[in-house]
């Protein structure tokens, strides 16, 4: 898009577990884009405002904090420096980021947000209650079963509920765990695989095992917890494992039908 001068200048905000591995490494200083992350490249990001009556949560803490700082400031005299500033000390669950070219940071938020007609406005101040995203479903059931009679029929729903939810992501960690026994020889390389937290640099490796992953054995895009395993793949990436045996050792793990819902 650079290239083809597709766009003046972009800033993007973004909202995801791990959202700093998108570009530590990857995004360059000098294609006139900032970004910034609710995390860095190896720690969850925080859901938070939990919503009684409603039974979710309605925000995601770094994304609330640049948010109401948007509606809080003066948008054409704030810089994206100092909204990212505000954002970063307000955000006390996850380390937020910023890539790219920094230039762009002292520029107004008004030229990306547009200017605000209305006056400022201060949010009251409520309890973040904040938790990992991934563990969303996990604290929303919870959540639900604290308000209810432990005997009632609905309780004992949400308790088999909440029983197949772990069971379910004990079943995926058991996979993972077993494709790395078979892809490396020793007993301290799957330890490492499974503790480590390498920066990605072998690309083609980790998009050719994460695909055949995705397509072989719990796609991605239907098991959310899978996604928080993915750092075990680039670790295997880097610690000079090929492609070939991982995709060996996903053959014979993988044998089970489509599972779809692991969260």
């Amino acid at each position: 898009m650079h290239t083809k001068q597709m766009y003046n200048k972009t800033v993007l905000y973004v909202e995801a577990c791990e959202s700093g591995s998108m570009f530590e490494g990857v995004l360059p200083p000098n294609i006139n884009m900032f970004a910034t992350t609710a995390a860095s490249a190896d720690e969850s990001s925080y859901a938070c405002y939990y919503d009684d009556v409603r039974q979710t949560y309605l925000g995601d803490v770094y994304s609330v904090n640049w948010m109401e700082d948007s509606d809080a400031e003066n948008l054409k005299s704030e810089t994206l420096e100092t909204q990212f500033e505000i954002t970063k000390n307000e955000t006390n669950t996850s380390h937020v980021q910023q890539y790219g070219d920094m230039t762009i940071s002292k520029l107004s938020v008004s030229g990306f947000q547009g200017e605000k007609d209305t006056e400022p406005k201060h949010v009251p101040e409520v309890p973040f209650d904040a938790v990992p995203s991934r563990d969303v479903p996990l604290h929303i059931l919870q959540k639900k079963l604290h308000k209810l009679n432990s005997n009632s029929l609905e309780a004992r729903e949400l308790q088999k509920s909440l029983f197949k939810l772990n069971r379910n992501r004990v079943y995926l960690d058991d996979k993972v765990n077993e494709i790395v026994r078979r892809s490396v020889k020793t007993d301290e390389q799957v330890t490492y695989a499974k503790t480590q937290r390498k920066s990605l640099q072998n690309l083609d490796c980790y998009d050719t095992v994460a695909r055949y992953f995705s397509k072989e054995c719990f796609s991605l895009s239907q098991n959310n917890y899978a996604m928080s395993k993915m750092y075990i793949f680039v670790n295997l990436c880097e610690m000079g494992v090929k492609p070939k045996a991982m995709k060996k050792a996903m053959d014979r793990v993988c044998t089970h039908p489509s599972i779809y819902g692991i969260y």
